[in-house]
């Protein structure tokens, strides 16, 4: 046991080591040196269930500042979606954090030694541990906490007696040598009329983006400046709470002296924030001074530099297995013809008979990613996807939803337990109708990362 910083209160904190990964969520992390390096100074997991509430995880790779958490990983809990909740709600929950020894196979737990619950409420959501480890340690090989620059981060939250299945989430940071230009060209500058001008749409990893230019400023910087903004035109496609996070870069070009003025800014673009730049992006002032160079013989260049850092898209696909002679199956196991979703191809396999422990026991299905190989290797790809056994009498399916990385060494996740034998053999159940079964696929969302090589003019 170490006294350790626990919402900037020095407390007595337990370390221990152990076999059984999280119960409640688990995120991994590819390329944590670039996440570290990167301006992202937090990174906010996605949201997981534990007795009955959601929750994410916080983490701050360089440590919280704001918390003394310098030379140290800061990693908190924070409950979320609380909106729903009766006004003075209190949530009083015992949580562990851990971090996966990935050479000795154990995970490192983190709690309060007293076992002391910690209580969220409306004016105090997050919970945790300002300096979790110190970056000495997480750094140092032989320790095994970061392992070809990957490292996994869990959680287990207890709120009464309640407890859920696992869940799983990878962040996965890329390099961005490569660049995305955007010049915009505006001519006859002064005879701008509206309100707001937009570029043409441009498109930079599989997403389309245009400029929104303020002439006369907006908000409180109306008739003062030069307002610009950048934003995401397709932002319907992705997932409600996701969204795709960008490093860019606002210029406006001086054409005399080449000393532009430009802007830099991180964002996560989403459904509900489209857009981001500056209302003072420049003086109208200096904008219109001619000695300056932005506006010349009545023509001002505008230009975006993008560089995409991660994005998560929404799918709609569904593929439909329709089995007939399930009976005559005598393979140990079965898979349907290859089908696409996200791009990539895909198959169910199927073991009417179970398989591993649930051998005859229990129905057991997987989805197969066919085309592993075209991944880079060590990458992969995030899927959130639904299996479902159809009812074809009541329409009461038994359905389970996965989420998991599929790579070159794990190309399947699924259910060896997805459907007791006795429960697809009952005929009022309508599993099993004349000999024939239905087995559907959901595509629910395919995580990606897309690299920008091309330059847009």
């Amino acid at each position: 046991m170490a006294l350790f910083s626990v919402d900037s209160k020095e407390v007595l904190v337990s370390r221990t080591r152990r076999d059984e990964p999280p119960t409640h969520f688990q995120l991994r992390i590819d390329s944590f040196s670039l996440l570290s390096k990167s301006s992202l100074e937090r990174y906010d997991s996605g949201n997981f269930e534990a007795g009955g509430y959601k929750w994410k995880l916080c983490l701050y790779p360089k440590g919280n500042k704001g918390k003394n958490g310098e030379g140290h990983i800061s990693l908190y809990l924070e409950i979320s979606e609380t909106d729903s909740l009766s006004p003075g709600w209190e949530v009083h929950a015992l949580f562990r954090l851990l971090l996966l020894d990935q050479l000795g196979d154990k995970y490192l737990g983190i709690q309060d030694a007293n076992g002391r619950a910690r209580r969220f409420r409306a004016s105090r959501t997050q919970s945790g541990f300002d300096r979790l480890i110190s970056l000495k340690e997480f750094n140092d090989p032989t320790n095994g906490y970061l392992v070809d620059d990957i490292c996994v981060f869990g959680a287990e939250v207890f709120v009464h007696r309640e407890s859920v299945a696992g869940k799983r989430e990878c962040l996965l940071m890329k390099a961005g040598p490569d660049t995305c230009n955007y010049t915009w060209k505006i001519d006859k500058f002064s005879e701008l009329n509206k309100e707001s001008h937009f570029s043409e749409v441009f498109t930079a990893g599989g997403h389309k983006w245009r400029i929104i230019l303020r002439p006369k400023g907006c908000g409180e910087e109306e008739g003062k400046s030069l307002s610009l903004f950048l934003e995401l035109n397709d932002s319907t496609t992705l997932l409600p709470g996701r969204g795709v996070y960008v490093e860019y870069q606002l210029r406006v070009v001086d054409q005399v002296d080449g000393k532009h003025v430009e802007k830099k800014r991180q964002r996560w673009f989403n459904d509900s924030n489209n857009n981001y730049g500056l209302r003072n992006f420049l003086s109208l002032d200096s904008f219109r001074d001619q000695s300056k160079g932005y506006l010349v013989k009545d023509v001002c260049i505008v230009e975006a530099h993008l560089l995409l850092i991660g994005v998560i898209e929404k799918q709609g696909s569904k593929s439909e297995w329709n089995h007939s002679t399930f009976l005559e199956l005598n393979k140990e196991f079965h898979f349907s013809e290859v089908f696409t979703a996200g791009g990539h191809k895909w198959r169910i396999y199927l073991y009417p008979k179970g398989t591993g422990q649930e051998k005859g026991k229990s129905l057991s299905l997987f989805l197969h990613l066919d085309d592993s190989k075209t991944l880079l290797a060590s990458r992969g790809l995030y899927v959130e996807v639904q299996l479902r056994l159809v009812d074809q009498i009541n329409g009461e399916h038994v359905e389970h939803k996965l989420r998991n990385w599929f790579n070159d060494s794990s190309k399947n996740w699924g259910r060896r337990k997805f459907l007791s034998l006795n429960s697809l053999r009952d005929q009022s159940k309508g599993y099993l109708v004349k000999d024939v079964c239905i087995i559907e696929a959901h595509f629910l969302l395919v995580g990606a990362i897309e690299k920008l090589g091309q330059r847009v003019k």
